[in-house]
């Protein structure tokens, strides 16, 4: 087997991944080989322990599931395990839940799959809860017990059980991911459920904007910024998220059929939504897309942040609504208006669910390819007049 000698790193590692004269890669700096399989898709990382002048190799990991820095992190707990009981096997890669949720952010940072905004949870359940709580402990010492008197019972002072269950689902996530990947053995975590440790049901958040308090919503507009102003409108209009709303780029509207695309890669749930445009709205866009060409801005962003180049933060977005809200609601109540008022104004359930982007079951995947369309844009048409009814003119910049 012939092993080309290198420094090891990640980079180093895929530009070699499909050099054929050889199958071995070794860094003399660390005790370790990586040895590719015959396609060179994959490898496999192997401990090499010399005793009584023979070398001794001892897998570990696969690689690319764990790339070098991986390894590097976790090596010195192998050295010492090996260096202790030389005939131990590798069980588990991972020893600590610190050590196994820091893999699991990292993972969930390049995973093109899931959103920004649902990175972004990962990082702040792991480095906010998960660690500080539990990331100390051995995999092999959680347990019922522990989970309940050192994560849970921690948590339950501070946090809201819907935000517990949050936490708690990405740390069972990251267990269960391991598990699959077989880098650590079968562990009960995976097959426990929130109710086992949390008991009194999740109460849904009570309504801090009434659809009668618009009024109010439209006096505070009138005096903010017009792109704060566009930003309110946007998500009463259409109950977007403000996550997906502050990301909006200009050619995601197409104005020959009157739609907003809107792509899975910036949306919660990771589902593409389409939303008919209307009339108003047209007219709301055009005036304000003027408004920024006059400002000498014409890139793709609608809510531009300082450098330009990237969208307004997420902190930068949720402060431009406490302009308007006073801190007396959130974006969430102006989208909690939005699915009230489709179904007073007797627009189909299934219909307003697929408007707000839920999750939809086969029923709904019926009526998305025949005349989901039709009904999407009757139901704003409809929603639309009802707002300019009640409150003239929130459906307009006011521009000075």
């Amino acid at each position: 087997m012939k092993t080309k000698v290198i420094k090891y790193s990640n980079n180093t590692i895929k530009k070699m991944q499909f050099e054929t004269d050889f199958f071995e890669l070794r860094d003399p700096r660390y005790p370790l080989r990586l040895r590719f399989h015959k396609n060179r898709e994959k490898a496999s990382w192997y401990f090499v322990q010399r005793a009584q002048g023979k070398s001794y190799f001892k897998k570990i990991a696969n690689w690319p599931i764990l790339s070098f820095s991986d390894i590097q992190a976790n090596l010195s707990t192998y050295q010492v395990k090996f260096t202790l009981n030389p005939d131990s096997a590798i069980s588990s890669f991972f020893a600590s839940v610190d050590s196994l949720a820091n893999w699991y952010l990292q993972r969930s940072k390049t995973n093109a799959s899931i959103s920004n905004l649902r990175k972004d949870t990962i990082k702040w359940a792991i480095t906010r809860h998960i660690i500080p709580l539990i990331g100390d402990l051995q995999i092999t010492a959680i347990n019922r017990e522990t989970l309940e008197s050192k994560f849970f019972w921690p948590m339950q002072s501070t946090l809201q059980n819907s935000t517990m269950r949050s936490v708690w689902n990405i740390l069972k996530q990251l267990f269960t991911k391991a598990m699959f990947l077989k880098l650590i053995e079968a562990h009960e975590l995976v097959a426990l459920k929130f109710s086992d440790f949390i008991k009194e049901k999740i109460v849904a958040e009570p309504t801090r904007l009434r659809a009668t308090q618009l009024d109010e919503v439209h006096k505070n507009i009138k005096d903010q910024k017009p792109s704060i102003q566009c930003l309110i409108i946007l998500m009463l209009a259409h109950g977007t998220r403000i996550g997906e709303t502050r990301q909006l780029k200009w050619d995601y509207f197409c104005f020959q059929s009157n739609t907003l695309h809107i792509p899975g890669k910036i949306t919660k749930n990771g589902d593409e939504l389409t939303v008919p445009i209307t009339d108003k709205i047209v007219k709301l866009l055009q005036q304000y897309r003027k408004y920024q060409c006059k400002r000498r801005y014409k890139g793709v962003y609608l809510f531009p942040g300082i450098a330009k180049r990237k969208p307004v933060s997420a902190k930068k977005s949720h402060s431009m609504v406490q302009k308007v809200s006073l801190n007396n609601w959130t974006s969430r109540s102006l989208r909690k208006i939005f699915r009230s008022k489709l179904l007073e104004l007797g627009v189909d359930s299934e219909v307003a669910e697929m408007m707000i982007n839920h999750r939809r079951g086969i029923l709904s995947e019926t009526y998305i390819h025949t005349t989901v369309p039709i009904l999407k844009r009757q139901a704003l048409d409809k929603y639309h007049t009802w707002l300019n009814d009640f409150q003239p003119g929130i459906l307009s910049l006011s521009i000075k």
